[in-house]
């Protein structure tokens, strides 16, 4: 039976209701990929990540997940980055 309300699915251009949370130090870029690949909206966890570390999974990201799920990635910017300055906005070049 397929999922009866498709607002959230047609809003981020997924293909099943699965949202993946971005748990720092306890999941990455593989379960974001796996995720994404799936057909469900991926996260990447970089609330404790160096920039450097994010834009290696940035990059590693886009080139893995398939061009329909490349807009499925997270932000995480609410929070404070690995050195500590303000998330909003910071990364914004890196959002997939």
């Amino acid at each position: 039976m397929p999922w009866p309300d498709r607002r959230l699915l047609d809003l981020f251009g997924i293909s099943v209701p699965i949202l993946q949370a971005p748990m720092a130090n306890s999941t990455g870029i593989e379960v974001a990929l796996g995720v994404a690949e799936a057909g469900g909206l991926a996260a990447l966890p970089c609330a404790m990540l160096s920039p450097e570390t994010i834009e290696t999974d940035v990059a590693l990201y886009r080139a893995h997940a398939s061009r329909r799920h490349r807009r499925s990635g997270a932000r995480d910017s609410h929070h404070q980055c690995a050195d500590g300055t303000p998330g909003p906005g910071r990364h914004e070049p890196l959002y997939a």
